[in-house]
């Protein structure tokens, strides 16, 4: 079967179905683009030296490493998906400083 056909096909089921099972549709979705991202992510940093010669390139204080990088990602996603609501600026100028700005 074709890209196209398949996705026309994923697409006629998609409007068959209810909200709370296009919900856990997203859920599934996102797991398999971050699973597929992560198993990219995987084979570059298995390149002997990958990480190492990637951290020469860049600046240090421009450098995030891989386990930031899924960490960010990890929590976007959970934000963007409802799992994690964030917090407020009054709630983060509190943890961040550790004052009461009430």
């Amino acid at each position: 079967m074709s890209n196209l056909k398949v996705r026309q096909q994923i697409q006629s089921y998609i409007e068959q179905l209810s909200e709370e099972k296009l919900i856990v549709v997203a859920d599934f979705l996102a797991y398999l683009v971050e699973k597929e991202d992560n198993e990219a992510t995987k084979k570059l940093l298995n390149i002997v030296g990958f990480e190492n010669d990637l951290k020469e390139e860049v600046d240090d204080d421009e450098y995030i490493s891989s386990e930031e990088l899924q960490q960010s990602e990890s929590a976007w996603k959970d934000y963007i998906s409802g799992k994690d609501k964030g917090i407020n600026s009054q709630e983060l100028k509190r943890q961040l400083l550790g004052e009461d700005f009430a």
